[in-house]
């Protein structure tokens, strides 16, 4: 039987009819910090477009390096012309910029410009010690096996993301 509440019960919150606890807790949290409005929130940064896909660009260059449009579009889960739209946004913001891609002539590959790399050390920065408000009144216990087990999720996700 399907539940009818998540773990946000007793509010007026996302209520997901999941019969996984775990999966309706990680829909409402990537709800919640996928939306438009907390990213903005968190991008301190007034250069980051007002597209909800800069900041997981901007974290996947960061994180992943260099990347083929086509790669980006793919970590991103978007198509190709959305992602196109989307570098030439972060290229006129002054956060990304299209570069030779040394193993293809013919290709391009999307790298952060050192203002985009100082506006994601920013967002990382914001990013902790958002985690670290909303975790202080957990147990250093609770932070580390909360931390353990994201981790082992992440892993077991990851051969399904590009």
């Amino acid at each position: 039987m399907a539940r009818k509440v998540d773990p946000g019960a007793g509010s007026d919150e996302l209520r997901l009819p999941y019969e996984s606890d775990v999966l309706a807790a990680l829909v409402r949290i990537m709800t919640v910090l996928g939306s438009a409005a907390f990213q903005r929130e968190l991008a301190s940064a007034p250069s980051i477009p007002d597209d909800a896909n800069a900041i997981p660009a901007l974290y996947g260059i960061a994180t992943l390096g260099p990347r083929r449009p086509s790669s980006l579009a793919a970590y991103l889960h978007v198509s190709a012309p959305t992602v196109s739209r989307l570098v030439e946004k972060l290229a006129a913001a002054g956060l990304v910029t299209r570069m030779p891609d040394p193993d293809d002539s013919r290709a391009s590959l999307v790298a952060l410009t050192p203002a985009g790399a100082e506006v994601t050390t920013e967002l990382f920065r914001v990013g902790d010690a958002l985690m670290g408000e909303l975790l202080s009144n957990w147990s250093d216990d609770d932070r580390s096996r909360l931390g353990i087990l994201l981790s082992r999720l992440a892993a077991d996700l990851s051969p399904r993301t590009p």
